[in-house]
């Protein structure tokens, strides 16, 4: 007997969690839609997804397969041995891109799976290689007719998955049944986008014996019940054949669900009428003749619905055609429809509860160097809450159409009750206060007298930029508590520079920005370089995200939806932003982002560009070239020669170019140029740190900062490290790992610092920890000598930590003793459970 079918919300807004749905049938789960952080959002919840059997892809962008590289590395790490993923074309060019070879192929009628596994002859994964990924990738030629048994997937507990694709090709829609009538040519893939809607088709549910009956045939309880049961027929000692309809009750109907995900209104049309035309092909094969819209009653429950126009938009299209009476008592009358896509709500909560606890409590001992900046507040009847979690039962049917909101999957963003979190946390009142005491002597040393003993006078009396935003410091996959890779130098309030962009990035971005989309934007457009180390995906993923919000600029997606009304979009030799102040306009120039990286991450980007941006293209009519997204430069070019970027303008120009001193903006009175400078390290093939050099007019290096990137201890980062003022380097394991840590050519924690001590870093700063530590660990050493150094110049990275480089080097005891105090807190959570 199945227990319980429903669907949950795992995601609802495309730069937090994007939308996601979680299917479960008795003990089936499937994905539909995987984006950046939903793993992280299902770990957080303890929504298990290492026995998710299928992920289904509605259309591939990326807001529905970022997350994908992610959740098949977790599912290959807790033994896996085989992940189907289902979708439109060009899903299988997307997973090839990601590292995959083919192993076997099989066509169907209208599918083709390909089975892949890692490449061995590679160096591209870190874990084991011991899982089969069948890709499902649905076929698009035209001379496939609208063939609904051909347009099925058969899931092994026995639910049909019936796909229809309605394809969008510069706004004139085409699907297989309009084809077949209409007898259309076949279509230019370049041009084309395909989408997939779902029908989820459940088998009835066996009626139960009638224990009476059955009696008075002369059937006993026993094994003759299950089969039954099962629908069969039994033959009797007597040789009577006794079916299961003389004694089991009639079987319960489940109602079919639909997932759609329309590009835009008049696409939502197409796929409405397309489906319309599906499920009366499905009838009719059932026997269940269409008479009029009341044969559809009972026979769908929930549409689930990826789009973000309204109803009413909708609606009027449906009028204009004369399909309103069918189609919305159809869709709309007879079942419930679900908005899943919540983006253009405000919000005030962030999914994250650990981080955000976290977060809030580091707030409470420094607010500088871990801001929460405050979101807008609104009335709450203005504001639709998330639906995060929200349970759609599709069976019991005494639950159906019933739903839960689980207030649990919030925090608030900015929490005004400080007193209420300390008063959990009172055993730990003597570690927070030694914490402020470290602040308090760093005061003293530095002779800053008139300041309040607190982090906030401390630093704002020395603030100055640059400054380093820590946006993950996790290895691999995202964690409650950790993301993964990437770090921003705030060169000022016109530049900064990315150093690693991995899954999840853009959201801590946000997540400083108070949840606020202008501010986002704003600094968006700060981001002049970006460097990528290494082509592992929890290094450049998101990458993808940070482009799609570039492109949303450039085509003036969010111009009408998006912006509140001091924030102007003009198109004047390049994107200008203005956001407007009461006396003054500020303009901030979107130039193409400098990206440079592996050749690896170049093909992977040429990819994004020619088939997710072209999606974009396709849907909003404009045309964006690649150039005006971003500028790609191998580090193989570069790796003997600086790149120089102006503070203002954000050009970038070789080492042996004339530099006019006149055309920069002298924004600090120290620094005018900023140098990269790329080195080879021990990791994969193509893998590279970063030396970045702050330089005065005289390209004199003023302050330097190295990033090592993934590496195993080696000279050539104690080379490029040498004398700087703060070393960046990876430690992914512990000492007890040492021998693991070899083999996959990473660092453990007296590596790394061993690697600053012997360049004479002026500060080390350890990153890139494996997801094993929630918090940071304990290290024990054999030297004394290395004991000091990491005592003295030391530090643990910590999320969303903002850390001024010129107040860094006072900062190591501070660090290790927020340290100690994490690790109270969760060794107290540890003892509570």
């Amino acid at each position: 007997m199945v227990s319980e079918i429903y669907f949950q919300n795992t995601g609802c807004n495309s730069l937090v969690v994007p939308p996601s749905l979680l299917f479960v049938y008795d003990g089936y789960r499937a994905l539909i839609n995987i984006g950046e952080n939903t793993q992280r959002f299902c770990n957080e919840h303890r929504i298990r997804l290492s026995r998710i059997s299928d992920i289904f892809i509605t259309y591939v962008s990326t807001e529905t397969v970022a997350g994908l590289p992610g959740i098949l590395l977790t599912a290959q790490s807790l033994g896996n041995k085989k992940i189907r993923v289902i979708g439109p074309p060009p899903l299988l060019e997307f997973v090839t891109m990601m590292g995959y070879t083919i192993k076997k192929k099989n066509f169907g009628s209208n599918t083709i799976s390909f089975t892949f596994n890692y490449d061995e002859s590679s160096n591209d994964f870190d874990s084991s290689k011991n899982m089969d990924i069948e890709v499902v990738e649905l076929r698009t030629e035209s001379e496939l007719s609208f063939d609904v048994p051909n347009s099925v997937l058969m899931i092994d507990c026995g639910i049909r998955v019936y796909f229809v694709q309605v394809s969008i090709n510069n706004s004139q829609f085409t699907t297989n049944y309009d084809r077949r009538k209409k007898k259309r040519g076949k279509m230019d893939n370049n041009e084309s986008v395909f989408v997939a809607q779902y029908i989820f088709e459940y088998p009835d549910i066996p009626g139960k014996i009638d224990s009476q009956k059955a009696k008075l045939l002369g059937i006993e309880p026993g094994p003759l019940y299950a089969i039954l049961k099962r629908g069969e027929s039994v033959v009797l000692p007597s040789s009577n054949i006794v079916t299961h309809d003389q004694v089991c009750e009639p079987p319960t109907k489940i109602p079919c669900s639909i997932v759609i995900h329309p590009l835009n209104e008049l696409h939502y049309t197409e796929v409405i009428y397309t489906l319309f035309n599906f499920l009366i092909k499905m009838l009719e094969i059932k026997g269940r003749e269409f008479t009029s819209e009341y044969s559809m009653e009972g026979y769908i429950s929930y549409i689930f619905d990826f789009s973000k126009p309204t109803l009413q938009l909708v609606l009027n299209e449906l009028d204009k055609i004369g399909q309103l009476d069918k189609l919305s008592t159809l869709f709309f009358s007879q079942s419930r429809h679900i908005y899943i896509d919540q983006t253009d709500k405000p919000i005030l909560y962030s999914p994250f509860v650990a981080a955000s606890v976290q977060q809030n409590i580091l707030h409470c001992i420094s607010a500088s160097i871990f801001p929460i900046p405050k979101t807008e507040r609104k009335g709450i009847s203005e504001v639709s809450k998330n639906i995060l979690l929200s349970r759609y039962d599709i069976f019991p049917l005494k639950r159906q159409n019933s739903s839960f909101y689980n207030d649990k999957c919030i925090y608030e963003l900015y929490s005004t009750a400080k007193d209420v979190i300390f008063s959990k946390l009172s055993n730990l009142s003597s570690d927070i206060e030694h914490c402020r005491q470290i602040l308090r002597e760093c005061s003293e040393a530095l002779q800053n007298s008139d300041l309040n003993m607190d982090t906030d006078s401390l630093i704002n009396k020395r603030i100055c930029y640059p400054y380093l935003y820590i946006l993950g410091t996790g290895s691999a996959i995202p964690s409650r508590y950790r993301n993964v890779s990437g770090n921003i130098i705030l060169v000022n309030k016109y530049t900064s520079i990315l150093l690693d962009c991995g899954e999840g990035s853009v959201s801590q971005i946000f997540y400083l920005h108070g949840y606020r989309l202008e501010e986002l934007l704003k600094f968006i457009t700060t981001l002049k370089v970006c460097f990528i180390s290494h082509a592992h995906a929890d290094h450049y993923i998101g990458l993808l995200q940070l482009i799609q919000i570039r492109l949303n600029l450039l085509t003036q997606h969010w111009k009408q939806t998006r912006f509140t009304e001091n924030f102007i979009i003009k198109n004047n030799r390049g994107l200008t932003l203005e956001f407007e102040n009461k006396d003054t306009y500020t303009e901030y120039k979107l130039a193409p982002l400098i990206i440079i990286g592996p050749r690896k991450i170049e093909e992977i980007l040429n990819f994004h560009a020619k088939n997710i941006c072209n999606n974009e293209k396709v849907c909003s009519g404009n045309v964006v070239r690649r150039d005006e997204l971003f500028i790609f430069i191998s580090t193989q070019e570069v790796i003997y020669k600086s790149l120089k970027i102006s503070q203002h303008t954000g050009i970038i120009y070789k080492a042996d170019s004339e530099v006019n001193n006149n055309g920069l903006t002298k924004i600090n009175s120290l620094y005018s140029k900023i140098s990269l400078e790329p080195f080879v390290v021990e990791h994969i093939n193509d893998s590279y740190g970063a030396c970045v050099k702050f330089m005065n007019y005289s390209t004199s290096a003023i302050y330097s900062l190295v990033f090592s990137g993934d590496t195993k201890p080696c000279e050539n980062v104690v080379n490029a490290a040498r004398n700087c003022d703060i070393l960046i380097h990876e430690a992914t394991f512990g000492n007890e790992f040492a021998e693991e840590a070899t083999r996959k050519l990473h660092s453990t924690f007296c590596g790394a610092v061993s690697s600053g001590y012997n360049s004479c870093s002026q500060i080390t700063l350890l990153t890139h920890f494996s997801q094993r530590y929630p918090v940071t660990p304990f290290i024990e050493f054999n030297e004394s000598i290395l004991f000091r150094y990491f005592q003295e110049k030391t530090l643990f990275a910590i999320d969303l930590a903002a850390i001024p480089l010129n107040f860094v080097k006072d900062l190591p005891s501070f660090f290790h003793s927020i340290g100690g105090l994490l690790r109270r807190i969760h060794s107290s959570r540890d003892n509570d459970r």
